[in-house]
């Protein structure tokens, strides 16, 4: 994932958080598979864009998913996301 809000402008990073090495697992069985797991935390600022690129194991399709997040100052402030997800 890449996180746009880092000092040098961005971040990459793999796993359930940023602090967390590639080799982290996502451990999914019949006792916790419908429980929503981390994946990939981050934060969004405002007017910021973020890239996910992702596989599911045994997929031959890739993934990348856009996040870009809005501040609306109409008096109070509002939030508004845009978020596309492509199939390859």
């Amino acid at each position: 994932m890449e996180q746009n809000w880092d000092n040098n402008g961005y971040q990459l990073f793999q796993g359930k958080g940023s602090n967390d090495a590639a080799t982290v697992p996502f451990v999914f069985n019949s006792s916790n598979y419908n429980v929503v797991q981390i994946f990939a935390q981050g934060r969004v600022a405002d007017f910021e864009q973020n890239v996910m690129h992702f596989q599911y194991p045994g997929d031959n399709d890739f993934y990348r998913l856009i996040i870009y997040k809005v501040l609306q100052k109409t008096g109070a402030n509002n939030w508004d996301f845009a978020a596309v997800c492509e199939k390859f």
